[in-house]
């Protein structure tokens, strides 16, 4: 058997390792492209980088709409950033929940707020 291809997943974004985990080891479980497949209590796919670009295309898009501002519940912001993400994700994409964008964005600002904090604090430093 080769090895299965490298996708670009979060665990680059957030900076996690999977080796210290007690209990299973590494963040893959099977030697496939693809985590999860439907099983329950495991995880879903891999997002690509194209899906997180994506992702943070949807939520502006949304978090800018004048029209609705912020007269919106948590779940019907988050099912119109889904709404408009289906209309940005690459072909072939998997189908996301609601749930699942809300928490890939959470991953994606802590990624972006480490870069930026590192960023300013070399900036203060040169």
């Amino acid at each position: 058997m080769g090895t299965p291809e490298t996708p670009t997943s979060d665990r680059v974004e957030t900076g996690r390792g999977g080796g210290g985990r007690s209990g299973g080891g590494g963040r893959r479980s099977g030697g496939g492209g693809r985590r999860g497949g439907g099983v329950p209590g495991r995880r879903g796919a891999f997002y690509k980088m194209a899906e997180s670009v994506a992702i943070a295309r949807a939520w502006e898009a949304v978090k800018t709409d004048a029209i609705v501002g912020t007269d919106q519940t948590d779940v019907c912001f988050w099912k119109r950033v889904v709404t408009v993400y289906n209309g940005f994700k690459p072909v072939g994409s998997v189908e996301r929940s609601h749930d699942q964008i809300r928490k890939k964005f959470s991953r994606i600002t802590r990624a972006l707020k480490r870069f930026t904090d590192i960023y300013e604090n070399q900036l203060r430093s040169a």
